[in-house]
């Protein structure tokens, strides 16, 4: 009986082994979750009652897919604002990440007469965050000219 007991122990102790992860793994995949999480919160929170990543999914504001790299009122089926239609045909605008962050700072600075109905964000470590998420969320980057 004494060694039935000793067997179940050791078979306990080598099956918490195993199914324990490593500290450094369990602090990586904490700190890309905090990450991923704060970026699709700020999303949810600030993008998505208008937005959507989905391709060709439309709401109050144009899909997001593929937005990274794309020119600007580009979007198939979205009535943009003259004021954005005529910034990109004349300056060729595209959403590249830095435009991205300033029109997310203050969208009326970056586009006069935009109709974008956001007051925009101020905290830098934000933007960065918000930016990177849409990025890795949001489909292959546009791999116009």
């Amino acid at each position: 009986m004494k060694l039935n007991y000793f067997r179940i122990l050791a078979f306990a102790v080598a099956m918490t082994m195993c199914a324990a992860p490593a500290p450094a793994q369990e602090e990586e995949k904490t700190a890309d979750a905090d990450s991923v999480s704060a970026g699709e919160a700020l999303f949810n929170k600030k993008c998505a009652q208008c937005h959507s990543l989905a391709e060709g999914r439309n709401g109050n504001g144009p899909s997001l897919f593929g937005i990274v790299n794309r020119e600007a009122a580009a979007v198939p089926g979205f009535k943009y604002s003259r004021a954005l239609r005529q910034m990109a045909a004349d300056e060729s605008l595209k959403w590249s990440e830095k435009n991205l962050i300033a029109f997310l700072t203050r969208p009326s600075l970056l586009v006069p007469g935009t109709r974008m109905a956001f007051p925009g964000m101020r905290n830098e470590e934000d933007l960065a965050t918000l930016v990177d998420w849409i990025k890795a969320n949001s489909g292959p980057p546009s791999q116009e000219p």
